[in-house]
């Protein structure tokens, strides 16, 4: 992982390289390639999985985020009431998506 690469990045990265391997080890009649290559294709296929949970939670804590940050700056009481419910629809899909990317179900 580089400075410039974030880590959902460096997983994709990753999951990307193991996958491009195993379809050239796939090809090659030797038996520990094509281990090496059965063990790359589990490895890439769990790696997009923590991906696009492990995104999924990054989104969930933006809208979170966002949420009360609105929530915060208002001054509106009118406002406030559909703020407040914004905010504990986004807190709810924030656990949600916490739990799910803990390997719990949602």
């Amino acid at each position: 992982m580089t400075a410039a690469e974030t880590p959902l990045a460096t997983l994709e990265r990753i999951a990307g390289v193991n996958a491009e391997f195993g379809a050239v080890a796939a090809a090659t009649p030797d038996f520990m390639i094509r281990v090496g290559e059965s063990m790359l294709k589990k490895q890439s296929i769990d790696l997009r999985t923590a991906h696009a949970l492990l995104s999924d939670l990054v989104d969930q804590g933006d809208r979170l985020t966002a949420a009360f940050r609105a929530l915060g700056l208002d001054n509106s009481l009118i406002d406030r009431s559909r703020l407040a419910q914004k905010c504990e629809e986004s807190l709810i899909a924030f656990d949600a998506a916490l739990a799910r990317a803990k390997g719990g179900a949602a």
